[in-house]
């Protein structure tokens, strides 16, 4: 699943998979190359890395239960505004 971000400093946007993706430059912001935090690798790789897992999760999770039980109906909007409060430090 494809997770959108974007550098709090350059403003460049891209997908969040392209922080982690290049082993040399992990902890960049993939536009301008400046780092994105401090102590980066040791604490938010690892981070993205389970936010990546996790959204990839939830779809699945929601594929399955739309196929299998079709009379049950998730608040995909209740859903959606609980994650973006979580993660909606740095709103553009």
């Amino acid at each position: 699943m494809d997770v959108a971000a974007w550098c709090g400093r350059c403003g460049g946007s891209f997908p969040l998979v392209e922080v982690i993706a290049d082993p040399g430059a992990m902890g960049r912001c993939p536009r301008c190359s400046e780092p994105l935090g401090e102590g980066y690798a040791a604490t938010v790789v690892p981070a993205i890395r389970r936010l990546l897992d996790a959204a990839q999760t939830l779809r699945d999770a929601a594929t399955e239960l739309t196929a299998t039980a079709p009379s049950l109906h998730i608040d995909g909007p209740a859903v959606a505004a609980q994650i973006s409060e979580a993660v909606g430090r740095g709103k553009r």
